[in-house]
């Protein structure tokens, strides 16, 4: 099985990770080298990780490499997708992309901030037809009267949660009271 994670290197290296360690063939793009490097590094499977450090903005780029990937990995059976929503036009090419090459369904987990949680703020890309989507909307946590920001480690266990689970919709943390949220 071969899984894709755009914005691997951050918040979502542990999800990238514990993919990894769990059989996937693991093609991950980031925007840094050394963040690159230190996600392949600890890997205890590097084999099995690809990492790539592309512009998003660079769409033909983009596509390349995942057609690359697709044809050293096999078909992508999972997309974890977190990208800047200035970069959101590449998002609806990289779906058509990724469906075009695929001949079977596969899954979208598409993670965004708690933004999209709000009435007529939640934002879904035009979906191919071989594309399941799934919803994960990052919000943040109390603690003895005091909100902040979820970790990566909870943010990447949300993920993990949302791909074991497979509904459409998760909100890892809480987007609720929203006049609490941080700051």
């Amino acid at each position: 099985m071969h899984a894709l994670v755009i914005g691997a290197t951050g918040m979502l290296s542990t999800a990238t990770l514990w993919m990894n360690s769990h059989g996937w063939q693991v093609t991950s793009i980031s925007r840094t080298h050394e963040k690159a490097q230190k996600l392949h590094a600890l890997s205890d499977f590097p084999d099995r990780l690809r990492t790539l450090v592309l512009d998003w903005n660079a769409t033909d780029t983009v596509l390349e490499n995942i057609e690359l990937a697709v044809e050293q990995s096999g078909p992508i059976h999972k997309l974890v997708l977190w990208m800047h929503r200035e970069v959101a036009e590449t998002i609806p090419k990289i779906l058509c992309h990724i469906d075009q090459l695929n001949q079977e369904n596969w899954a979208l987990y598409h993670v965004k901030g708690s933004r999209a949680s709000r009435p007529g703020q939640n934002w879904t890309p035009l979906l191919p037809k071989g594309c399941r989507y799934h919803d994960i909307i990052l919000g943040f946590k109390q603690e003895n009267g005091i909100s902040r920001w979820l970790s990566n480690r909870e943010i990447s266990e949300g993920v993990i949660q949302a791909i074991q689970c497979g509904h459409e919709r998760t909100i890892v943390g809480q987007v609720e009271p929203w006049n609490q949220r941080p700051s």
